[in-house]
């Protein structure tokens, strides 16, 4: 009751974004929380993340944990509260616009506006409309519901109850009344000359109780709820253990960049990684992984690749690296390149693998990014083949033949690597 008390109390003194009259701080505090939920939409079960688990290999909806039962009941609650698909025009996500985040419906709209013909243009236009409910293309307003619905039924609804007590003191609103809460959970909180949805408020609220009640940093290689205090952990040495690469283009810095790159992503999983997972939860492969990366070597992409035959066609086929990086690779004194029948590619099919964990993972900006570079050089086609054969496309680097996938992979690989060094 004592921890209970000391929350509200700190609830009650805080300035969030919508209490700050100060609308640039405002403004930074909800850009803040942006990245937050950013976290939260890419673990598995949010109950279970909250009581001390990733849960990496199920979700809410089939959780059996306890509390279970009354988070799926919230989360069918909250789905049933009107929200808005879309700020003032189509494409400006009620829930990510102001947050800077950038969901499916958002990159859509961008790629309408940036479209070079009129077909493509109503292309984008068509899928932006082929989904008529109220969230739209965003993956984010689920997982929004999912770990509001978490968090308070977490605990014997600990955080349910602190929430329903701020909201009584505060705004003078019952939620343990459905009408009440029903419309409470549906305004519009203003920001600035627009608006953001009430859910935003009340994950804040949520967020800051659970950081008060789970004091430390919430490591996503480190349990929640779990206060560690070594400061020679391992998670506070990943980053520092992660490459700097240096990002150039089209000389030999980018070449020896694939090969740090590849060397780091040995044995490790891209699918639990581009999850904002680390440590010790990443040292598996893609092949072993327990947590759903398995099966995303049967999806459309990966039968591309490895049935299709939509291999890399620069460099080395059977790893997609230069031949100059490859060991199954010999150059004779006339400068041609023969396989050596003894040798095996040091890498396997690593790159393909790591590619595929990362296009498949939560985590919805890989996907963002490679769809826009492939936009950028006026493709359209980005379902499994369409990216398999982009991804296996020729490329020339100071003189050194290679294949787009392992330069895409070099840029996420930084996306994973900073994300991090942020945490």
């Amino acid at each position: 009751m004592q921890q209970h008390i000391a929350i509200l109390d700190r609830l009650n003194s805080r300035a969030g974004f919508s209490d700050d009259k100060n609308l640039l701080r405002a403004k930074c505090k909800l850009w803040e929380l942006g990245r937050t939920l950013e976290h939260w939409t890419q673990i598995g079960c949010q109950l279970c993340y909250v009581r001390g688990d990733m849960g990496l290999d199920h979700q809410l909806d089939d959780c059996t944990a306890a509390g279970s039962k009354v988070a799926q009941r919230l989360c069918g609650w909250l789905e049933a509260r009107d929200l808005d698909r879309y700020i003032e025009a189509r494409g400006r996500c009620s829930l990510c616009t102001e947050t800077d985040q950038i969901c499916r419906d958002i990159a859509l709209s961008l790629w309408v506006q940036s479209a070079s013909t009129e077909e493509e243009k109503n292309r984008w236009k068509q899928e932006y409309v082929s989904v008529t409910n109220p969230d739209g293309h965003c993956g984010n307003k689920p997982a929004i519901r999912r770990a509001i619905a978490a968090l308070c039924a977490f605990d014997g609804q600990i955080f349910g109850k602190i929430l329903t007590a701020f909201v009584s003191q505060k705004h003078d609103v019952d939620l343990t009344i459905d009408s009440q809460a029903a419309e409470w959970f549906e305004q519009k909180v203003p920001h600035g000359e627009t608006w953001v949805p009430q859910l935003l408020v009340v994950f804040d609220i949520l967020v800051t109780a659970f950081d008060l009640y789970v004091p430390g940093p919430r490591q996503s290689d480190r349990p929640a709820g779990q206060n560690n205090t070594d400061s020679s952990s391992h998670a506070k040495g990943q980053p520092s253990s992660t490459p700097h690469l240096k990002l150039s283009w089209g000389d030999s810095d980018e070449i020896a960049d694939w090969k740090t790159m590849m060397d780091w992503w040995a044995g490790k999983c891209s699918f639990c990684a581009g999850r904002g997972v680390r440590g010790p939860q990443i040292e598996h492969t893609l092949r072993r992984c327990p947590h759903g990366g398995r099966q995303t070597l049967k999806t459309e992409l990966a039968e591309s690749i490895y049935e299709e035959g939509f291999w890399a066609r620069g460099g080395c086929e059977g790893c997609a690296l230069p031949r100059e990086l490859c060991e199954s690779w010999i150059q004779n004194a006339s400068g041609e390149w023969k396989m050596d029948v003894k040798a095996r590619c040091q890498y396997g099919r690593q790159a393909y693998d790591t590619v595929i964990g990362l296009f498949h993972c939560k985590s919805s900006k890989y996907q963002i990014e490679l769809m826009e570079s492939m936009a950028d050089e006026g493709l359209n086609d980005f379902e499994g083949e369409g990216v398999a054969a982009w991804l296996g496309g020729k490329i020339v680097v100071a003189g050194i033949e290679a294949s787009q996938i392992i330069r895409q992979l070099r840029w996420w690989s930084s996306i994973v690597w900073g994300s991090n060094r942020e945490a």
